[in-house]
């Protein structure tokens, strides 16, 4: 075991994180070699390089590639694995347009529907059939002529045509998607030469490749490829896509399934193999993999593109996790299935400035509890200059005032995902994936017919996450090609299952119901819930299979969780307990997986971002287990129940709280020991030392030539007034004030950080305010100047102007820095998700020494960001005695806590207290906490409806919504909680 923690101290850096390195700008070699050495202090084991919005480099021209070896060869020097991204900003396959421009072949399809006489034609006719209605009756194809169709009594004309657009290509024709690999892989391959492939550069990432978006797809390649499939035509059934006529779940079945094969294997499978030939790795996700109705609109089922995927992934959105985890259960039940050891995730788009560690673990940990270990972090920037900050924010990379943190979130994910790349999930139970349901439920534009569907399999799926009962999806498709029966076990390529469980399904595959019965056969159990539907269709057709198939299932009255757990307990598969004081079983979600040394890994999580619970968790069969502590590879002794046969301990989950737990022969029954009493802390405390405060300066008012000034507005919305006007002399002004009681000292040390460089002309109540040479503030782009003597009491005006008249920098935010305090005239209100707001207007003050309760926002630092330390002064009398240290919830993203100007610990999750006894003295004692606070409230939003957002878009930092747009001003609460 000893031999096995070492193992876990440094990881190899194919296990560590491999953010987006987002390339959006003018991009230079000794920027782009600093740049990766700073993400090698961070524990960073490799990126992606990625051509995004704001790039000013061409994409793909010599010049790219000269940046493309510089990082190739720099990644070497640090040890690093320097991936590729294969498109210019996202859906893959285009080729930043190169693709599309080839003409009219390689665009992409859709089919459209309408009544004739009702309904004008949308693109090119296809077809031209005849129905009494669209609610079951049959329908007659009439071909394209519509003067020469003789309409029956009650029947109605109705219209299939296909249209196309080109600005994607169509992914569902070979051709096409090769034509992406001649400009885009096979361009790498040329370029780097001898550096291609192998550790120099591993392989590419694709993002979001999908057919037509929200339609019905459709190719040129459709009729010829439909007939060899299955020997009839397709077009006189394509009304059967759109209405309910008679027979339309044969040919849905027959179309989806053509098309998700077209899908996978143009796309997939291509590129796929072009990597394996060439010694690089394929990765990255497909468009929305979420729930039936959004993989029918992009790929008609997510899990069988993960065959063809070295390091199959997906994308998760936002500052939360889901209420079932189908998005990586999806992704991690093929990878385990077909012997893909790493699983990838984009993660942390939208989650906004405020994101604490935390916040990013909790989410990380949901996926990894749920297959994930290979985390790709969305996104570091190379520069944040203009909109570019606001690009799905964080950037998670220097400009972040937690940066020289961020390797102890790093290595902890580095550890996990070494832990589990090389563990294996064992579970008992295959629950069927109905995506074939869904092909034939699916109609156009009905955007809610899949929703029950849905719903059933969500219920299906945490009846299993909530009984601990550990479990795989089988995916037909999968199924088809590696599926057998063997020794009463259902096999899928490299699992096999004693249980398989169906979900609510109408229609099934010819093989998968074969197996299903052979597996009966020999023993295997096949349950569903009572309220679930039994399969009466077998590829879309009647099928004597499907009364034999109902004959063995064993119904199971689960709508109760009692009911289900004795079920699994009594059938041996339901090895782990987990009961919160209440009673619930619910709310703690666990996996199980075999390390390669013969232990077990128990993964824990209270999913709750709010509650915390008091859980007794049993480990049946385990005789000594043992916490894990990932982030220090402490091992600390559990509170055990030593009369119980089995390994049965107590543990209280704080909100979003991780807990591993190691069993097995080798594991050591460490005694929890006990904490000390508790070291009280008043809620006062003195503000020591910070990181200069920030007053911020987004409204600006702004003229031309021809135009009088204008405003003030924010300066987003001057910005998008001012860009029309691009040959005229533009004038910007923005104003401040100072509070009359502010102490001079206070202003003096004032500096004034803007994104207009030396070519721009800033002026302070008329004086210029000049650059300092060599300074930067959060970004290198952002420049500081001096304003000494230049700032009064009371109202202040800047001006900006380009010393040439070529106003070329977007109209941004300036900043001023200073150990100063911000005052408010208003009143503050307090909002969900720790938002609060204020109507008042913002002054330059006198900064504060002392607050009550550590808000931040309302003692003077509302636009704040960087490190603040707070401390008071505590008495012990008998510092000889064990005292533990209880902490309030620290409302930033990262903390340290010092006891007499000694580092005790680092705070960056749950739990929020420590053992201070050895840093303790008899008398006066200090405590002190550094806080580091991220860019939330400086860099915003800062004028949406809602006050805190937790998933925050670039259309939310400016006034493009009016409806959502509010002049106020709106923070989030940081410092210290209750």
């Amino acid at each position: 075991m000893e031999q096995w923690l070492k193992s876990l101290e440094n990881p190899e850096s194919k296990y560590c994180t491999h953010p987006f390195w987002s390339w959006n700008d003018k991009l230079e070699p000794e920027e782009l070699r600093r740049q990766i050495w700073d993400m090698k202090q961070a524990g960073i084991g490799g990126f992606f390089m990625h051509a995004r919005s704001g790039l000013l480099t061409e994409y793909l021209s010599d010049e790219w590639f000269n940046c493309i070896h510089t990082c190739v060869e720099e990644a070497k020097k640090a040890g690093m694995e320097p991936w590729c991204y294969d498109e210019e900003g996202w859906p893959s396959g285009s080729a930043g347009g190169r693709v599309c421009a080839l003409g009219e072949y390689y665009h992409v399809r859709w089919l459209n529907f309408g009544r004739v006489g009702q309904d004008e034609i949308q693109g090119e006719l296809v077809g031209l059939y005849a129905a009494d209605s669209l609610e079951g009756e049959p329908c007659r194809f009439c071909g394209t002529d519509a003067e020469h169709v003789n309409l029956k009594e009650g029947e109605t004309l109705y219209w299939v045509a296909q249209e196309h657009k080109g600005d994607y290509p169509d992914l569902l024709n070979p051709k096409v998607v090769r034509a992406f690999i001649d400009s885009t892989y096979e361009e790498y391959a040329k370029r780097l030469g001898e550096d291609f492939g192998g550790r120099n550069m591993p392989g590419f990432f694709t993002d979001e490749p999908q057919y037509s978006l929200c339609k019905t797809p459709w190719s040129l390649v459709m009729p010829e490829t439909f007939y060899k499939e299955y020997g009839y035509e397709v077009i006189p059934h394509l009304l059967a896509l759109f209405g309910d006529v008679e027979g339309k779940e044969a040919f849905r079945h027959d179309y989806w399934r053509l098309v998700s094969k077209l899908f996978c294997e143009s796309y997939g499978k291509q590129i796929y193999d072009w990597c394996t030939q060439h010694n690089c790795k394929f990765t990255g996700h497909v468009m929305m993999e979420d729930n039936f109705m959004c993989q029918m609109h992009c790929t008609a089922g997510a899990m069988p593109f993960y065959e063809y995927m070295h390091i199959p992934g997906i994308d998760w959105l936002g500052r939360g996790i889901a209420k079932a985890p189908v998005t990586p259960k999806q992704v991690s039940s093929v990878a385990c299935q077909l012997g893909k050891k790493q699983v990838l995730s984009e993660m942390y788009a939208l989650c906004g400035w405020d994101v604490s560690f935390d916040e990013l673990r909790w989410i990380a940990m949901w996926q990894y509890l749920n297959g994930v270990n290979l985390m790709c972090q969305h996104l570091e920037g190379y520069t944040l200059r203009g909109s570019r900050k606001n690009d799905f924010p964080p950037s998670m990379f220097y400009q972040s005032p937690w940066w020289d943190s961020y390797s102890y979130f790093n290595c902890f994910m580095a550890r996990m995902g070494k832990l589990l790349a090389e563990s294996r999930e064992n579970p008992d139970v295959l629950l069927l994936h109905p995506i074939h349901t869904g092909w034939i439920e699916y109609s156009n534009p009905d955007f809610h017919c899949l929703d029950p569907l849905d719903v059933k399999f969500v219920e299906a799926t945490n009846l299993l996450v909530g009984n601990h009962i550990p479990f795989h999806y089988g995916d037909e498709t999968i199924i088809g090609k590696y599926g057998k029966v063997e020794n009463g076990r259902f096999v899928v390529g490299e699992c096999a299952y004693s249980v398989v469980m169906l979900p609510d399904v109408r229609t099934v595959d010819s093989k998968t119901i074969d197996l299903l019965l052979e597996f009966a056969q020999q023993g295997g159990l096949i349950c569903s819930r009572e309220s679930d539907r039994i399969p009466d269709l077998v590829e879309g057709r009647a099928d004597e299979r499907c009364r034999l198939l109902a004959e063995v299932v064993e119904r199971i009255p689960a709508e109760r969780k009692e009911t289900i757990t004795r079920y699994f307990t009594k059938k041996g598969i339901k090895r782990i307990s987990v009961i919160t004081k209440n009673g619930e079983e619910g709310n703690i979600q666990v996996s199980r997986r075999k390390l390669p040394n013969g232990m077990w890994a128990y993964l824990l999580m209270n999913t709750s971002y709010e509650m915390s619970y008091q859980a007794k968790i049993v480990l049946k069969g385990e005789k000594s287990a043992v916490e894990l502590l990932p982030d220090t590879l402490e091992l600390r002794g559990l509170n055990r129940d030593d009369n119980a046969e089995d390994v049965t301990f107590w543990y209280t989950f704080a909100p979003m709280q991780f807990l591993l737990v190691l069993a097995g022969e080798e594991v050591p029954n460490l005694k929890q020991v006990p904490a000390g009493s508790l070291m009280m802390l008043s809620d006062v405390w003195n503000v020591d030392s910070h990181t200069p405060n920030i007053f911020l300066l987004d409204y600006c008012s702004w003229q031309t030539d021809e135009k009088p000034l204008q405003g003030p507005s924010h300066a987003i919305g001057a910005w998008l007034n001012v860009r029309d006007y691009p040959s005229e002399h533009i004038r910007l002004r923005y104003e401040f004030d100072v509070s009359q009681n502010c102490e001079e000292q206070w202003i003096q040390k004032m500096k004034l950080v803007s994104e207009y460089g030396e070519s721009y002309k800033i002026t302070v109540n008329g004086a210029e305010a000049p650059v300092l040479p060599g300074e930067w503030w959060m970004d290198r782009c952002f420049s500081v100047r001096s304003v000494e003597g230049l700032v009064k009491l009371g109202h202040n005006v800047i001006e900006v102007v380009e010393k040439d008249n070529n106003f070329t920098a977007e109209a941004a935010a300036m900043y001023f820095l200073g150990d100063f305090g911000v005052c408010c005239d208003g009143e503050w209100i307090h909002s969900e998700n720790r938002g609060i707001s204020t109507e008042g207007k913002f002054a330059v003050s006198n900064p504060v020494s002392h607050m009550k309760g550590g808000s931040l926002v309302e003692y003077g630092y509302p636009f704040f960001a960087g490190k603040i330390t707070l401390s008071q002064t505590v008495r012990i009398e008998h510092p000889e005695e064990q005292k533990t240290i209880l902490l309030p919830r620290p409302y930033c993203a990262v903390m340290r806590l010092y006891v007499n100007d000694q580092f005790v610990k680092l705070f960056a999750w749950p739990e929020w207290s420590a053992d201070v006894t050895k840093y303790l003295r008899k008398g006066e004692n200090k405590v002190s906490l550094e806080l580091t606070i991220g860019n939330r409230n400086v860099l915003g939003p800062h004028h949406q409806k809602d006050a805190e957002m937790h998933n925050v878009g670039p259309e939310d930092f400016g006034p493009y919504r009016p409806s959502q747009w509010r002049d106020r001003y709106a923070f989030v609460k940081t410092g210290l909680g209750e």
